[in-house]
C-alpha cells in the first residue's frame, strides 16, 4: 500500500499474481504461451504496468493477489505479500483504518476511498485508494475486497504550495492598509486602488488624471511640489515624505509618502509608484505624548518644589532643635541628662538625613542630580569615610578594613562627595547588619571595563559577614521604598530610600551598582564608575588648621533677618554667647530699613521672609550701594539644600551661604571669616 514513480523491468512481471490467476500466470508462462497471451494474461500485464497498484483481499484482510511489474511501488517484495494480513504489512492505525472500511463496505457495498499517508525511506508519501467490495465469483464463495491505490503526493504538495501561495495573497490584501497609486513625471495620478476611498474619501476613477498637488492646500502643494520636481530631476525614490492632504469632507490628512520611479525601455522617466499610509492618528498620538511627557515633568517639578518647600518648613524648626540642643551641651548636665540629650541629636540628626535623602531621591527622579568635576585624592576621600565609620564599627566589635590595590591611580576628576555619599551609605549599611566579623572596602580596576586608560574604570566593593538578604529580596533591592521584611533584617529597619539613591547616583556618574548575598552568611556591594585620570601636575593641597578667633570680631554689629520666632530667638542667643551685638528683624522690608539707618558689619539673612524674601532684599542694598558706595557682607541663611540655591544666593548678590540647620561652630567661623575678608578690603572698618 504504497508507491514510487520510478519502475522496474519486465523480467520480474507475473510473479506471485495470486490465487485467482492460472498457475502458469502466476509462475511464469512458456514460451508459445508468451507468444500468443490469452485476454485474461494481457488484462493481467496491462493491470500490472499501471502506476496505480491493485491488490485483493478476504474479508480478514490477508493479500490474495498482487498486481504491479514494480516491487518500489510495493516497497516490498511480492512473495513476502501473498497470504499475509494488511496487520502485519502496514502500520497499525493505518490498518484499523482499512478494517473499518471493509466493515463498512459488507453493508453498505458502496465503494469508498481512502487517503492516507506512510512514512518509507525516501520520506512521507500519500497515497488514495479506492477499495470495493467484489462479489463472489461461484456461489457460497465469500466476497472478497479490491483496492486500487496510487501515489498522489506530489499532487498533495501542489494542493500545499497552491494552498499556502493563496494564503499570501489573502493575507496581503487583508493586512495592506496603504493607498498605492501611480503618478506621471508631472504627478498627476494614472493609478490607484480603492484604498483612496478611505484615506481621502475619493474612489479611484475622481483621482486618476488630477494632480497630487491638487488634494493639497495652497502652502502644502508649492512645498512638495517642489520636492516632487527635485526628485524627478534625480530620479531618486524617497521614503517617509510627510505630507497634509485634503479629504473630500474638507477635514487635513497627513499622509506619509514612499515612491519609486519607473522608466521606459530608453531609461526616460515615466512617473513615480508608490505608496501614502495615514499618520494623522499616529501624528495625534505623539503630540499627546508630547504633552503627557511635559504634564509628568511639570507633576515631578512640582513634586520637587513641594519636597524643597516641605524640606525648608521642616528644617527651620530642626535647625532651632538641634541649636537649642547644641546651647544645652555647653551646660554643665547630670549623666542622665546628658543621656537624653544625645539622645535627642541623634533623633533629630536622624529626622535631617531622612529629610537630605528624600530631596536626593527628589532631584535623581527629576534628572537635577548635580555632580562636579574636580581633582581629588582617592585615598584621603576613602580613608575619610572610614575613620568617620570606624568609631560605630568599633563599637560593635567589627573590623572595618580598606585595600586600595596598586593599580589604582592615586588622583581621579569626578565628585568626591556624591562618592563619599554612596561609600558612606553602603558602608554604614553594612556596619548596620553586621553583628560579627568584619567589613571590607576594596578599591581596584575593572578589567571589564576595557583597556582603554581613559576614563579609568574603578570598582568599588563593599563586603560584610552579616546577616545576609533573603533571596526572594534581591530583585527588589534597588527599588525605592523597598525594605527586606524577613526577621533577620526586621530590626535595623530604615526608609527603603538609601539603595535608590546609591545606584541613581552610580548611574547618574555613568556607573553600575549591583549586589551578591547569601542569607546567613554576608552580602557584596559593588559598583562601578568611569573616573579621569587627574594631570600628573596637580597637587592635593593640605588641609589648612583652622584660624584661632580674630580678636577685632569682639565687637561685631550683626543685622539679623528671620522670621521664625523660635529660629530667631536661638540666633540671638548664639549671637549674645559669642559677644556680638546685634538686631533682629522679621522681614526683608524691614532688613533694608535698618541697613540704610545704621551701622553694621554683617547680614544674616534667611533667604525665605514675608513681605520681601532674602534674594530680593539682598538685590535692593546691592542695588542701593552702587549710588552710596561700600559692600557689605550677607550670609544667606537658607533651609533649602543644594547647588541651586547656593547659586541664586549668590547671583542675588549675598557674598555666603549656610544651609539650616546651622551648626554653632560653622556659623561662628564662617561670620568670622567674612568680617576678617571685610576688614582687610575696608580697614576703615
Amino acid at each position: 500500500m504504497a508507491k514510487s514513480p520510478s519502475k522496474n523491468s519486465p523480467s520480474s512481471r507475473n510473479s506471485d499474481t495470486g490465487s485467482k490467476l492460472p498457475a502458469a500466470d502466476a509462475v511464469g508462462l512458456d514460451s508459445a504461451a508468451t507468444q500468443n497471451p490469452s485476454p485474461e494474461e494481457r488484462l493481467n500485464r496491462f493491470i500490472g504496468n499501471m502506476d496505480e497498484i491493485v491488490f485483493e483481499f478476504d474479508l480478514r484482510g490477508r493479500y490474495l493477489n498482487v498486481w504491479s511489474e514494480n516491487e518500489n511501488l510495493l516497497k516490498r517484495p511480492r512473495r513476502e505479500l501473498i497470504g499475509k494480513t494488511i496487520d502485519e504489512v502496514i502500520p497499525k492505525d493505518l490498518a484499523q483504518r482499512v478494517h473499518e472500511v471493509f466493515r463498512r463496505l459488507l453493508v453498505t457495498g458502496k465503494p469508498e476511498c481512502l487517503e492516507y499517508s506512510m512514512d518509507v525511506p525516501e520520506g512521507t508519501r500519500w497515497f488514495l485508494a479506492r477499495i470495493s467490495l467484489v462479489p463472489p465469483s461461484v456461489p457460497g464463495a465469500e466476497p472478497t475486497f479490491s483496492y486500487l491505490g496510487r501515489d498522489i503526493t506530489e499532487q498533495k504538495h501542489l494542493e500545499q504550495s497552491l494552498r499556502e501561495s493563496e494564503k499570501r495573497f489573502h493575507d496581503l490584501v487583508e493586512t495592506v492598509g496603504d493607498w498605492v497609486w501611480e503618478v506621471d513625471q508631472d504627478g498627476v495620478y494614472t493609478y490607484s486602488n480603492p484604498r483612496v476611498y478611505d484615506l481621502l474619501g475619493y474612489h479611484p476613477h475622481e483621482v486618476i488624471g488630477t494632480s497630487v498637488f491638487a488634494l493639497m492646500p495652497a502652502d502644502e502643494a508649492r512645498r512638495v511640489e517642489t520636492l516632487f520636481k527635485d526628485f524627478a530631476a534625480r530620479k531618486q525614490t524617497f521614503t517617509g515624505l510627510e505630507n497634509i492632504n485634503l479629504h473630500k469632507n474638507g477635514r487635513q490628512v497627513i499622509l506619509e509618502t514612499s515612491g519609486l520611479p519607473f522608466f521606459d525601455a530608453q531609461g526616460q522617466l515615466l512617473g513615480f509608484r508608490g505608496v501614502d499610509r495615514d499618520i494623522t492618528e499616529r501624528k495625534a498620538n505623539a503630540e499627546k505624548l508630547r504633552l503627557a511627557k511635559e504634564a509628568a515633568e511639570q507633576a515631578t517639578e512640582a513634586k520637587s518644589r513641594f519636597l524643597a518647600n516641605m524640606s525648608h518648613e521642616i528644617r527651620t524648626p530642626m535647625a532651632a532643635v538641634l541649636g537649642a540642643l547644641e546651647c544645652l551641651a555647653l551646660e554643665e548636665l547630670d549623666p542622665e541628662s546628658n543621656r537624653c540629650l544625645r539622645m535627642a541629636e541623634l533623633a533629630a540628626q536622624s529626622l535631617m538625613d531622612l529629610i537630605g535623602d528624600i530631596l536626593d531621591f527628589s532631584r535623581i527622579e527629576a534628572g537635577k542630580l548635580s555632580l562636579k568635576e574636580v581633582p581629588f585624592a582617592l585615598g584621603t576621600c576613602v580613608n575619610d569615610v572610614v575613620e568617620m565609620l570606624k568609631p560605630g564599627a568599633t563599637r560593635k566589635g567589627l573590623r572595618l578594613n580598606l585595600e586600595i590595590l596598586p593599580e589604582v591611580p592615586p588622583a581621579l576628576i569626578g565628585d568626591p562627595v556624591r562618592l563619599q555619599q554612596i561609600l558612606i551609605n553602603l558602608v554604614s549599611n553594612a556596619i548596620k547588619f553586621t553583628e560579627s566579623g568584619e567589613i571590607e572596602l576594596r578599591i581596584s580596576r575593572d578589567e571589564e571595563g576595557g583597556g582603554n586608560p581613559e576614563p579609568c574604570r574603578l570598582r568599588f566593593s563593599v563586603r560584610d559577614t552579616g546577616i545576609g538578604i533573603a533571596p526572594e529580596f534581591m530583585g527588589r533591592l534597588f527599588e525605592s521604598f523597598a525594605q527586606d521584611d524577613s526577621s533577620l533584617t526586621k530590626s535595623p529597619g530604615g526608609t527603603g530610600l538609601g539603595l535608590p539613591i546609591c545606584k541613581g547616583i552610580v548611574e547618574h556618574m555613568g556607573g553600575h551598582i549591583e549586589a551578591t548575598s547569601v542569607l546567613g552568611q554576608g552580602s557584596t556591594f559593588t559598583f562601578t564608575l568611569p573616573l579621569r585620570k587627574a594631570p600628573p601636575e596637580w597637587r592635593e593641597q593640605p588641609c589648612a588648621p583652622s584660624p584661632a578667633p580674630a580678636r577685632d570680631t569682639s565687637s561685631l554689629q550683626i543685622l539679623l533677618g528671620e522670621d521664625d520666632p523660635a529660629l530667631r530667638k536661638l540666633m540671638e542667643t548664639l549671637l549674645a554667647n559669642r559677644g556680638w551685638r546685634f538686631l533682629a528683624v522679621e522681614n526683608g522690608l524691614e532688613v533694608i530699613k535698618a541697613w540704610q539707618n545704621g551701622t553694621f558689619d554683617l547680614i544674616l539673612m534667611d533667604a525665605q521672609m514675608p513681605l520681601l524674601d532674602g534674594f530680593d532684599a539682598a538685590r535692593r542694598i546691592r542695588e542701593q550701594e552702587k549710588s552710596t558706595g561700600g559692600h557689605i557682607p550677607i550670609i544667606a541663611l537658607t533651609a533649602h539644600a543644594g547647588k541651586e540655591c547656593e547659586a541664586q544666593a549668590l547671583a542675588a548678590g549675598m557674598d555666603a551661604f549656610l544651609t539650616k540647620p546651622l551648626r554653632m561652630n560653622e556659623l561662628y567661623a564662617r561670620v568670622e571669616e567674612m568680617a576678617r575678608k571685610h576688614k582687610k578690603a575696608d580697614p576703615s572698618r
